[in-house]
């Protein structure tokens, strides 16, 4: 991804990496430029058109959020100075926190589509994966629903009062290593394990979450009734 100008205005340039340029990936590429182009959304990141040379050189030029993602803003921000205030205007109901870009400006806009995924494990801590958004049923590959979006949404709620990657911190107590990726799994999927919270988050914050981290995708709640409760929260 590079910073670019475009009419006077700053944008960033998206392109695949030189080792991902198979037919089927460039036709991957060019769908979900054309689906994230298609939203006509203030949450979701604009792309501003796209450029080529060649198939294997195609490019997205897209909104510019000037903090980067999610992700990488809790890496470079304390606890201290993120105050809940500030993190109630982030709260977007999608995935994972590398694919929630931030603005000072703009606020958080959602980026999953394809544009911003690409390089996500190479960025990301060793043994960070996906699987740590995921709700059961997906971990299990049930059919799945929106209610699987909404157990990943909590998940992103434990990143924002932890300011750490859920099950980051776990240590196997005979040992003091980090606990393996297929014992999370493992235990995700049973519903032994799911993303928790500090004392000091609020309670209103833990409610939600309980509820929307609840094993039986038909218990969680609806979108409607979590944006009326962020909405009261709010206010």
């Amino acid at each position: 991804v590079w910073r670019a100008t475009l009419n006077g205005e700053t944008v960033a340039v998206k392109k695949l990496q030189p080792i991902r340029n198979s037919n089927s990936e460039i036709q991957d590429f060019i769908d979900k430029i054309d689906l994230t182009a298609s939203f006509n959304c203030s949450s979701i990141i604009t792309i501003n058109g796209v450029i080529w040379t060649s198939p294997s050189n195609l490019k997205a030029v897209m909104e510019y959020m000037d903090l980067g993602d999610l992700r990488g803003y809790f890496v470079q921000y304390s606890p201290t100075v993120f105050t809940w205030q500030q993190k109630r205007q982030l709260l977007l109901s999608r995935l994972k926190s590398r694919n929630i870009l931030v603005d000072s400006r703009k606020g958080a806009k959602l980026a999953d589509f394809g544009v911003s995924k690409e390089a996500t494990e190479q960025i990301m801590p060793r043994g960070v994966r996906t699987f740590r958004w995921m709700a059961p049923e997906v971990l299990l590959q049930k059919s799945c629903t929106i209610a699987a979006d909404i157990y990943s949404f909590s998940a992103i709620l434990s990143e924002l009062d932890k300011h750490c990657i859920q099950y980051f911190d776990m240590k196997d107590p005979s040992t003091g290593t980090p606990v393996p990726n297929t014992v999370i799994i493992r235990d995700v999927m049973s519903g032994k394990l799911r993303p928790h919270f500090t004392d000091s988050c609020p309670e209103w914050v833990k409610l939600l979450a309980d509820s929307c981290l609840q094993f039986d995708p038909e218990k969680r709640p609806k979108i409607g009734q979590i944006i009326s409760l962020l909405n009261d929260a709010h206010d």
